[in-house]
């Protein structure tokens, strides 16, 4: 009864079976969110359902706006590239609206977490000036954060200074090592300057391999909780019945394209055998990749 996974998955699979009724399906649904009312996946799970499954819009867009001031990294993911294709104006408004939430809260009272929150939602609506002060106020004040690192990163590269940015790319993986982008960012740097570096090839392949398993290896909340639950170790790390969801709503990462540049990559060493090995990898589609296959 305490395992929101579990209602979570039981609300949907009640949902695909045409004969259940909705007070069955929410009955679990709700359960979900008053066990992990924060837990992004749940949000958008019960978003989507609400809104493609029972048109109710109006109900859909209140879990996507938790769910955004949660985790502003939803607007670099899958789900919210599809949600402005179906909902522009709304999109559009969900942001401004979360924004402006996050702008009151503070400057109302002040919280470091909002601040990053904030931040990262600025930096995506062009507000670059104004993220990266508050970016370089929220690394001050909460350094063990590996998240605004990598934004100051970006923005630094706006302005081409790429030693600068390698610094805090690196700054972020030394904090959290299992984070897929600084990971991606560092081999998108060497992959660049492939011509020119000579130890670039290999740099980019290294970083884009750990982006690569980094991204395979992503959990589920669910995931997390039931090692923590169970005392055992899950046999899965994606155990939710939308099978898809936990990367949805989470940055885009093409892991086709990048284990494409890496076998471009080997081709361009000289190295046919690595470079045909991984051009095959990448022909397969996304969840038939193994995290034991990237080697």
């Amino acid at each position: 009864p305490y395992d929101a996974g579990y209602h979570f998955n039981l609300s949907w699979l009640y949902y695909w079976q045409a004969e259940s009724d909705s007070a069955q399906i929410f009955r679990h649904l709700d359960r979900a969110l008053e066990l992990e009312p924060n837990a992004i996946e749940y949000r958008i799970g019960a978003g989507l359902l609400q809104e493609m499954g029972f048109q109710d819009t109006s109900a859909a867009f209140l879990h996507y706006e938790r769910a955004l001031r949660i985790s502003p990294e939803l607007l670099d993911a899958p789900f919210f590239a599809d949600l402005q294709q179906r909902q522009p104006e709304r999109a559009a408004l969900l942001i401004k609206t979360v924004i402006q939430q996050l702008k009151e809260e503070v400057n109302n009272n002040y919280n470091t977490i909002f601040a990053a929150r904030l931040s990262k939602l600025l930096l995506t609506n062009g507000d670059t000036l104004a993220a990266q002060e508050m970016l370089e106020r929220v690394v001050l004040e909460l350094p063990d954060l590996n998240r605004p690192y990598y934004y100051l990163a970006n923005i630094t590269l706006q302005s081409r200074d790429t030693a600068l940015a390698i610094s805090l790319l690196n700054k972020s993986i030394l904090l959290e090592r299992t984070d897929y982008l600084p990971f991606l960012a560092l081999g998108e740097l060497h992959f660049a300057r492939r011509f020119a570096q000579k130890a670039a090839p290999r740099s980019a392949i290294q970083y884009y391999k750990q982006a690569v398993k980094n991204w395979l290896n992503e959990k589920t909340l669910h995931s997390e909780r039931t090692a923590i639950r169970y005392l055992q170790a899950p046999k899965v790390n994606n155990d939710l019945v939308i099978n898809r969801l936990m990367h949805y709503c989470k940055s885009k990462f093409d892991i086709n394209e990048i284990l494409t540049r890496i076998a471009m990559l080997y081709q361009e060493l000289g190295q046919a055998e690595q470079a045909q090995y991984y051009r095959s990898l990448a022909a397969k589609a996304p969840d038939e990749i193994l995290l034991q296959e990237v080697n």
